[in-house]
């Protein structure tokens, strides 16, 4: 914001994702990955003009209009502007679909398995939006995760599981996030109702619950999922996988 718009945040303000879109690529064939973060916007604000040689101007618009100016050509956006426009619009409604509005869940994704989609599939019946946080590598590297050597690094776990969710049709109701702590700055927004866990999970989501009280959000429900078993009986589990993998050599 500083050094693109000339505002400046004060370190204390919540700044809360809510958007993230992939373009298509370009004629490269590269693609970028466009965040968008929700913050309070202070008085001081308002009054804010453009102190860099990029922006051309800086205005404070009802996001429905952008819209609607967009639609009749009268100003032009490019489409993941427009897609941030509409998503910054849902976030702020009250409409709802599901249970929810806002879902949140999180996990590292290792080798994505059963246990993983029965997640993915509680999460999806119970909101509209779902927000994923994907642990990243320094946050596995702090961890007392076992057999990290054959633990997927965080870009193939992040894709594998964005081609799970095309396939599943449900990416447009998704926002993946990188996650490099137990809760996420997401955790702490206060539009968020639920947040999806497993049984083993509820010490972690009850710490989620404690950080949102600290910054005054309101507790999150629980979504509950029981941990699936395999033929044998025993818990699917990514930690269990590559346990195996390790004593095969």
């Amino acid at each position: 914001m500083r050094e693109e718009v000339g505002i400046t945040l004060d370190p204390a303000d919540l700044i809360y994702p809510i958007a993230s879109y992939l373009t298509a690529p370009d004629s490269y064939n590269v693609q970028h990955e466009l965040v968008v973060y929700a913050t309070i916007l202070h008085r001081q604000f308002a009054e804010a003009t453009p102190r860099t040689k990029e922006v051309v101007a800086v205005s404070w618009r009802d996001p429905r209009d952008v819209i609607d100016d967009a639609l009749r050509g009268e100003v032009n956006i490019l489409p993941s502007g427009l897609f941030a426009i509409q998503r910054l619009i849902d976030y702020r409604s009250d409409r709802r679909v599901n249970r929810c509005r806002e879902v949140l869940l999180g996990g590292t994704f290792d080798h994505l398995h059963d246990g993983h989609r029965e997640l993915l599939r509680a999460a999806y019946a119970n909101g509209d939006t779902i927000y994923i946080g994907v642990t990243t590598d320094s946050y596995i590297a702090r961890s007392a995760k076992s057999h990290k050597s054959v633990l997927e690094p965080h870009s193939v776990r992040w894709e594998a599981l964005r081609a799970y969710l095309i396939d599943a049709g449900v990416l447009q109701r998704t926002i993946l996030l990188p996650l490099d702590d137990v809760a996420g700055p997401k955790a702490l927004d206060p539009s968020l109702e639920a947040l999806v866990i497993t049984d083993d999970t509820i010490a972690g989501g009850n710490e989620v619950n404690r950080r949102r009280g600290l910054v005054g959000s309101a507790a999150l429900s629980f979504v509950v999922v029981s941990l699936v078993r395999d033929e044998s009986g025993d818990v699917v589990t990514s930690t269990r996988r590559r346990a195996l993998e390790v004593e095969a050599g």
